[in-house]
């Protein structure tokens, strides 16, 4: 579109000017013959003509949207700026888009910002919003100013009621106008918030620094990078016919026992997988927080325990104390081998009581070729296996979940595999 407008000649050339209007907004607006003013233009003073000489309205290019093929692919559209076009970022708290080049590459420069705090905004595809999915996040920004500034990103989710809650989701360290193009990068996983809501923005802005200094962006993404776990591969396929319908504890790979999950098998089978037959265990629930793979991070990958048994042991609470449940000891009995063995121990332990504990040897002395084995022991209200005064028994292959410790001291998520250990871990005996 060019405009001419008499005395200062002004034209503006190939500008594309987006408009987009809520159901509100359109009412709001001066209306002629059931029609609204989509773009509205002022001369510099009173009594300046201004002559349209050519206006054309055209289709937006598919590039300015997600893939119709692969929508949850990137949850940003037109975030590199190659179309030379900014829809559909909009400006927030003011100032105005342009479209840069350098060395041959496009960006979006944020200038005329005359607050601190302006930034850019984008409308997420909430459909793709699954609770748990694994996204990432990167983009380059600039920050041109001497004085310094601080992107901050965050996440206005907005939910079904109609509330709004700005959620932070990315800091950047001070920037400065000689710092060039920095790259941000933040591995997410999609909280229930965000999938259960109505609409999710993506928001920047400036928290430092001049109001009058302009901010670049390019490279702007949210890229789809894992799914929600939903099955398991076993290198040997006869041990996964072996695990039937039970409980399975998926370990996190953060220090949050929070993002810790129990999971039920629902169907066991075997297929060729890389050219070698592997056992695949399936499973129903909520997978929680994505834990790393072995190939991915061996240092802090997940483990995954077996939490159920054939044979259980519940104790029913103690109607005046709901943490005094069962116990078991095995009390001054020398040289007579114990075995224990594949035996789910759940509620059991006595808060404040000394020695009642799920699993006690107490007093036994020399008790050689003991064994305490592949049994678990789930919601102990006071530790898990305790070894007092009594030697050579074997701990081996035993998963504690959810316990407690001593005077109230919550573990909550345990996980103590020991293979084949004459001696008991610390965490097994807090």
């Amino acid at each position: 579109m060019c405009i001419d407008v008499l005395a200062s000649h002004t034209c503006l050339v190939s500008s594309t000017i987006h408009s987009e209007l809520s159901q509100a907004e359109v009412n709001d607006v001066q209306t002629y013959n059931g029609s609204f003013y989509l773009l509205l233009m002022g001369a510099p003073a009173p009594g300046y003509d201004i002559n349209i000489i050519k206006m054309e309205v055209i289709m937006a290019t598919q590039k300015l949207y997600p893939d119709p093929q692969n929508v949850c692919r990137n949850l940003i559209a037109n975030g590199d700026f190659e179309t030379g076009q900014y829809y559909p970022w909009k400006p927030r708290s003011g100032g105005s888009f342009l479209i840069k080049e350098e060395d041959g590459n496009k960006y979006l420069r944020h200038a005329g910002r005359t607050k601190v705090y302006p930034g850019l905004e984008q409308t997420l595809v909430t459909g793709c919003l699954e609770k748990d999915v694994l996204y990432e996040f990167s983009m380059r920004v600039r920050v041109d100013t001497s004085a310094g500034g601080s992107l901050v990103i965050k996440l206005a989710i907005t939910s079904p009621s109609g509330s709004v809650k700005y959620r932070d989701f990315l800091r950047a360290s001070k920037q400065y106008g000689t710092d060039g193009w920095v790259t941000l990068t933040k591995t997410f996983s999609v909280t229930d918030e965000m999938a259960t809501a109505t609409d999710v923005k993506l928001i920047t802005m400036v928290g430092e620094g001049s109001p009058a200094n302009t901010v670049d962006y390019d490279d702007i993404k949210i890229v789809f990078k894992q799914g929600v776990g939903q099955e398991l591969l076993v290198d040997n396929p006869d041990i996964a016919s072996c695990w039937g319908q039970a409980e399975l504890l998926i370990t996190p790979s953060t220090n949050q026992y929070t993002d810790s999950s129990v999971v039920n098998i629902v169907d066991v089978s075997s297929r060729l997988y890389q050219g070698k037959e592997v056992g695949v265990i399936s499973f129903e629930g909520d997978a929680g927080f994505h834990p790393a793979y072995y190939d991915q991070n061996p240092l802090s990958r997940a483990e995954v325990a077996l939490l159920s048994r054939n044979v259980m042991v519940t104790a029913t609470p103690d109607p005046s104390n709901e943490l005094h449940g069962g116990h078991l000891i095995i009390l001054h009995t020398p040289n007579v081998q114990q075995h224990l063995e594949g035996v789910q121990f759940k509620q059991m332990g006595q808060q404040g009581n000394l020695g009642r504990y799920p699993i006690h040897f107490h007093l036994s002395h020399n008790v050689s070729g003991s064994t305490v084995k592949a049994n678990s022991i789930i919601e102990s209200n006071q530790r898990c296996i305790v070894i007092h005064g009594s030697n050579e028994v074997l701990i081996e292959s035993n998963v504690a979940y959810n316990t407690k410790g001593k005077k109230g001291s919550s573990l909550y998520l345990l996980l103590c595999y020991t293979p084949r250990s004459y001696i008991v871990l610390s965490c097994c005996t807090l």
